[in-house]
C-alpha cells in the first residue's frame, strides 16, 4: 500500500478513517445496520486512526485515492444528514435531514438532491448497479415518507436513509474490494 500524502493525510490514515465507525454515526448511537446487511452494526468501537490492520489494508488495496476520498465524503455527508446531533438525555441521533425536512417539500427536495449526489459518488467509485438501486430506493422512501407533514419528520428521525446507504457501500467495499480497472 502506498504512503502518498494527500492534504496532510497518508493513504493508510485515509483508509483507517474510512473504516472507523465513528466517522459515520459517532459514539453511543442507537442506529443499527439495515436488516439486509447483518454482518455490520454501527455500534463498533473506532479503529486506531494511526494503524491500519491487515484486513482493512487488504480490503482497500484496489482503491484509488480519489475513490477513497469519495467514500469518505459519502460517510461525512451521511453523518451530517442523519446523525449529527443528539437529543439531550437520550441516545437518539438526528441530523440536518430531520431539521431541513421540517420545511414542507422544499426541505425534502433538498435532502433528496444531496442523497442523489451521494448515490452519484458511489457510482463514480464503482459500486455495482444492484447496490445503486438499493441506495436509490432508500432515498426515494426517505423523500416520499418525509414529504408527509409531521409523520414524515418522525420517519426521517428513524429511517436514516443516508446512513443506510453508507453502510451498504462500506459492506460492499469490505466484502469484495473494488477493481482497479473500473472506468473513472
Amino acid at each position: 500500500m502506498s504512503t502518498v500524502q494527500t492534504a496532510g493525510n497518508s493513504f493508510p490514515t485515509l483508509v483507517a478513517r474510512f473504516f472507523s465507525r465513528d466517522r459515520i454515526v459517532g459514539r453511543g448511537s442507537s442506529v443499527t445496520a439495515p436488516s439486509r446487511q447483518p454482518k455490520q452494526m454501527l455500534i463498533v468501537p473506532a479503529v486506531n486512526h494511526h494503524a491500519v490492520d491487515q484486513a482493512t489494508a487488504s480490503a482497500t488495496d484496489h482503491l484509488r485515492e480519489a475513490d477513497l476520498a469519495r467514500l469518505l465524503t459519502i460517510q461525512k455527508w451521511a453523518r451530517l444528514l442523519d446523525a449529527r446531533f443528539t437529543i439531550p438525555g437520550t441516545n437518539i441521533r438526528y441530523g440536518w435531514d430531520s431539521i431541513i425536512g421540517l420545511v414542507p417539500w422544499a426541505g425534502d427536495l433538498l435532502t433528496g438532491a444531496v442523497g442523489a449526489w451521494l448515490v452519484y459518488l458511489a457510482y463514480r467509485v464503482g459500486v455495482p448497479q444492484s447496490l445503486l438501486v438499493q441506495m436509490i430506493i432508500n432515498i426515494v422512501i426517505d423523500f416520499a415518507a418525509g414529504s408527509v407533514p409531521v409523520v414524515g419528520d418522525l420517519f426521517d428521525l428513524a429511517f436514516k436513509a443516508h446512513i443506510r446507504n453508507a453502510i451498504l457501500i462500506e459492506n460492499f467495499v469490505k466484502e469484495s474490494g473494488l477493481a482497479a480497472t473500473k472506468p473513472s
